[in-house]
């Protein structure tokens, strides 16, 4: 019986080895299995992040209650909003850019307010563009008092401000202007303070960094025809024109040029095409008329001064900050005369239709035009000189004429209007 015992006990421990060995094998196979998986997954990396991926999705779509696909759709929108809005951002600086250059080519002529025009589209475009904020900022200085207003001390202390280009390392030198559209705009002021070696200063400076800037051109050409050097005169508009061939501004201003040196024969064709260029420019019209007066062929003086006056709205012709705005300066012999007001200007129209009608022998005519003068304190003694200054000198130049002359000031609604 103990014997029978002692078998059970080894046949039963034998069982119990073979048992915990035969688990162990288990154990072992699949480990190495396992194994094995990890070694195939790391092996074929791609299909293993793929199948992943698939799994996450329809884990996902389980779970949402949505396709796959709706996911890999939304990934693929959202990427394209993303390209959108990056190609919208990019076309946007590139169009702003170009208002930008456009600006800068209309303030090369001096056109400042179209050029604040294309300034403000490219603010909209690039709100953040520090170079279109200066610009806009430049175009404003010169906008908010007239030019003929300001102390130029003023307005340079203001463009130091703004443009000032020295580094604060640079502090203790004097300041610097860069801007070739400020110095040009700064020349202008001084010119109109009849600072002339100031004023070329600042156009040479501006002409030098920006070439093409035609305005400044303009401005050397207004400060030789102040000092009577013509050719200096005539050489820079034509650089000026040269730059910008379309503006008719430019063309009146040869055309005027060409007329106060005496020759209204080249006077004619350039003040003809200066109209042609902007028959709502006022000034061309004038100076034509006083050049054919000048010619001797008052006929034809008073055939534009009465077209002119038949097609004349002045709501029209002077809006604010249009060209016929500006100052009119007129060069008689060897006084300037400056009309700044609408009813100066209107009233010097009127003026000089009359005289050539007179000398037209259009005498019931020149009374009805002369009957339209609106004289008032502030302009009458501008206008009324300069109409006395041209007839002074048609009389020196056309004395078969000095009857007819002298009796447009006898005019009855002439003498009526200057009291």
């Amino acid at each position: 019986m103990a014997r029978l015992e002692e078998e059970q006990l080894e046949q039963i421990a034998r069982i119990v080895d073979l048992v915990l060995q035969r688990r162990e094998e288990e154990q072992s196979a699949q480990k190495s299995r396992t194994n094995r998986m990890f070694d195939l997954m790391l092996e074929h990396w791609g299909a293993t992040t793929v199948v992943f991926a698939l799994a996450a999705l329809l884990a996902a779509s389980l779970f949402y209650g949505a396709s796959p696909f709706f996911y890999v759709k939304k990934l693929a929108i959202e990427d394209a909003e993303v390209s959108a809005k990056q190609e919208k951002h990019a076309y946007e600086a590139n169009l702003a850019r170009r208002y930008h250059q456009l600006g800068l080519r209309l303030l090369d002529q001096g056109l400042w307010t179209a050029a604040d025009l294309e300034f403000k589209r490219a603010e909209q475009l690039d709100p953040n563009n520090l170079q279109i904020a200066l610009a806009r900022r430049n175009v404003a200085i010169f906008k908010e008092v007239p030019a003929d207003e300001y102390d130029p001390a003023l307005v340079e202390l203001r463009l130091l401000h703004f443009f000032n280009d020295r580094s604060e390392e640079e502090a203790d030198k004097p300041p610097l202007i860069s801007d070739p559209h400020a110095l040009a705009r700064l020349g202008d002021i001084y010119r109109l303070n009849q600072d002339a070696r100031k004023a070329r200063a600042r156009y040479e400076s501006a002409l030098r960094k920006r070439p093409q800037l035609a305005h400044a051109h303009a401005g050397l050409a207004q400060l030789s025809l102040d000092q009577k050097d013509y050719p200096g005169a005539f050489r820079h508009y034509e650089k000026a024109l040269e730059l910008s061939p379309s503006n008719s501004v430019y063309l009146a201003n040869l055309g005027s040029a060409f007329l106060e040196s005496g020759d209204a024969g080249k006077a004619i064709p350039v003040l003809r095409r200066a109209i042609a260029l902007d028959p709502n420019l006022l000034v061309p019209y004038l100076d034509l008329a006083r050049a054919f007066r000048h010619k001797r062929d008052h006929r034809q003086s008073w055939r534009i001064m009465k077209y002119l006056l038949s097609s004349f709205d002045q709501a029209a012709l002077f809006k604010p900050e249009g060209k016929n705005a500006r100052l009119w300066v007129f060069a008689i012999g060897d006084r300037q005369f400056l009309l700044a007001t609408t009813a100066a200007k209107t009233a010097y129209i009127h003026a000089s239709s009359a005289l050539s009608a007179h000398l037209a022998g259009r005498r019931n005519a020149a009374e009805e035009v002369a009957g339209r003068i609106s004289w008032a304190p502030g302009h009458e003694f501008d206008v009324r000189s300069a109409v006395e200054a041209e007839a002074l000198q048609l009389l020196k130049g056309q004395p078969e004429h000095e009857e007819r002359i002298r009796a447009f000031f006898k005019l009855p609604t002439y003498a009526r209007a200057q009291r």
